[in-house]
């Protein structure tokens, strides 16, 4: 089952490149999403999932990230992500859900979640992305980025 803002096909800009990428998720700060677990962000102490969740990409352009999450966000859900840079510094980049699609997860990955065999596919597009991080974005998903 597939959820798409504009309700019709894809029409996405900037071609998708395999990548796999660190990904630190930041929701609005309402509480509503409490993900049950605790993760530790750069330079802090760890902190209750309410607000943060980390994943990894599946691909990335410079207008968006493909994630695969082990529960459903909201189509037009505002969030900050930052994607980590192989120097190890982050990308902080302001996106929105663009599309979830459910998929069935099936072998070794079933038996690790706590919702077996849900998984959400989540395309995020990126909003305001400047030159420099364009660039970026672009070296990344061509595994070239500093």
């Amino acid at each position: 089952m597939r959820f798409d803002a504009g309700g019709g096909p894809e029409q996405r800009r900037e071609p998708r490149y395999p990548a796999r990428v660190a990904v630190t998720l930041r929701f609005p700060s309402t509480g509503i999403y409490d993900l049950g677990f605790e993760i530790a962000v750069a330079g802090q102490q760890p902190v209750s999932g309410h607000d943060i969740d980390s994943c990894e990409s599946l691909n990335l352009s410079r207008g968006g990230v493909m994630l695969e999450l082990p529960y459903q966000l909201p189509v037009g859900q505002p969030l900050s992500v930052a994607l980590q840079l192989p120097s190890g510094r982050d990308l902080p980049l302001e996106a929105e859900v663009r599309h979830v699609e459910e998929v069935e997860v099936t072998g070794a990955w079933a038996g690790l979640e706590a919702s077996p065999h849900r998984r959400y596919q989540t395309g995020l597009a990126f909003l305001d992305v400047g030159p420099r991080e364009a660039a970026l974005l672009e070296s990344l998903a061509h595994g070239r980025a500093g």
